[in-house]
């Protein structure tokens, strides 16, 4: 019998040659073996040398190689075809999170180069308008008005276009935050196409959920914006809490949207980093400003990066509380849990989530750590049971986690509930 593998082939022998000494059999054996393992090792390469899409790094982060190699296999692609939107947007991508993570003259020429290679290849396809303000705008001065308006042409002309719901909430947040009506709509689409992830917007359900009507809550990533957007835009909850994207305060447009949403005098004063010759406010002064003149309470996302006056931030759950005032915060923490979070979906989901989700869900072992200690304490072990059930099954099914990461999360979690 014949077995036929690409232009490898396996020959077995048939029943005529029965005699066949143990020593030739063994020898055979290998000979097969080693076939076979050139075959799946040939298997492997293939697979690994198709293209994937390129997402997103808020949501699958992975070495900058990895990038270098997708945006190799794309650039195949567009050689193949240069009128394929989609490598091109695949394409660009890459190139763009290689210059993140790997900052160098070569890359940005790279990626320069790429762009303008696109525009004079496709000059009024979407994917150039998008992608070309995507990497132009932390350009220094960047004020190009004209590709603005046709990036806000390209989104009312395309609003079905998936991929760019990410790239096209950022952009508008930027350019456009007055456009209420096209961000909620936006919101609306992203979330009845199924591709935001379910379990982020559980997660922030819960951050809202657990803080008071009108409040304001700051977040300092992509994620946490979008999904409170999402929250309120497309599920109608939480409509009276104003987010901040602390990152967007350098922006001038999202400044002012954010003093009128708040009914505040603007602060007066350019909102940047430190030049070294003075005339600038920080990001965190600015933040503290909004605090103050707003008279709202102040919020931080367990999910972003905390300020440095951590001493005025009390943890009640999944959100840090801005007081000037000690308080209880345990009792705050207690009813989250018992009365307002919705944890099911922690003990048993059904859909696939991206890595970034599942690290998020590590934010409950830093939030309800001690409240195990405080149902320890009032021998309350029904509560205590039911929290360290949960906390334990949130480091057990990580998926975002090695071994070595999972004992270290075992351990501390052990270490501090004794």
């Amino acid at each position: 019998m014949i077995l036929n593998q690409g232009r490898f082939c396996v020959y077995l022998y048939s029943k005529r040659f029965t005699i066949i000494n143990k020593s030739q059999k063994q020898k055979e054996m290998k000979h097969i073996i080693t076939i076979a393992l050139i075959i799946c090792a040939h298997t492997i390469f293939a697979q690994t040398t198709e293209p994937q899409k390129v997402e997103s790094y808020t949501r699958v982060k992975h070495p900058v190689e990895w990038y270098k190699q997708q945006a190799a296999l794309w650039r195949e692609n567009i050689n193949k075809n240069n009128k394929d939107e989609s490598a091109w947007h695949n394409y660009l991508k890459a190139l763009h999170f290689v210059t993140v993570f790997e900052e160098s003259k070569s890359t940005l020429e790279q990626r320069n180069n790429a762009v303008k290679e696109l525009i004079i290849t496709m000059p009024a396809c979407p994917t150039r308008y998008i992608m070309e303000y995507y990497i132009r705008r932390n350009d220094i001065g960047f004020n190009d008005k004209q590709l603005v308006e046709k990036v806000l042409e390209t989104i009312k002309s395309n609003m079905q276009r998936v991929e760019f719901y990410e790239n096209y909430l950022g952009f508008l947040l930027i350019e456009y935050p007055h456009e209420k009506a096209l961000i909620a709509d936006i919101c609306r689409r992203w979330y009845e196409s199924g591709d935001f992830s379910s379990g982020i917007l559980n997660h922030f359900y819960n951050e809202l959920a657990g803080i008071p009507q009108n409040s304001v809550i700051f977040a300092t990533g992509d994620t946490p914006t979008f999904a409170y957007l999402i929250l309120q835009h497309a599920k109608g909850l939480f409509k009276n809490i104003v987010t901040v994207s602390t990152p967007l305060l350098y922006t001038k447009k999202y400044q002012q949207h954010i003093y009128k949403e708040l009914g505040i005098d603007p602060i007066g004063a350019e909102i940047g980093f430190d030049n070294g010759k003075g005339g600038y406010i920080s990001n965190e002064e600015a933040c503290l400003y909004i605090i103050e003149k707003s008279k709202r309470p102040a919020y931080y996302s367990s999910s972003s990066k905390l300020p440095s006056f951590t001493d005025k931030l009390y943890c009640e759950g999944l959100v840090f509380h801005y007081s000037t005032t000690p308080y209880d915060n345990t009792a705050v923490k207690r009813r989250n849990f018992e009365d307002v979070y919705l944890v099911d979906y922690l003990r048993e989901e059904f859909t696939h989530e991206y890595p970034i989700y599942e690290r998020i869900k590590l934010n409950y072992i830093t939030a309800f750590g001690s409240l195990l200690k405080y149902y320890k304490e009032c021998n309350n072990s029904i509560r205590q049971k039911e929290l360290d059930t949960l906390l334990r099954g949130i480091i057990s099914n990580n998926k975002a986690i090695d071994q070595q990461t999972r004992q270290h999360y075992y351990d501390k979690y052990d270490s501090d509930n004794r």
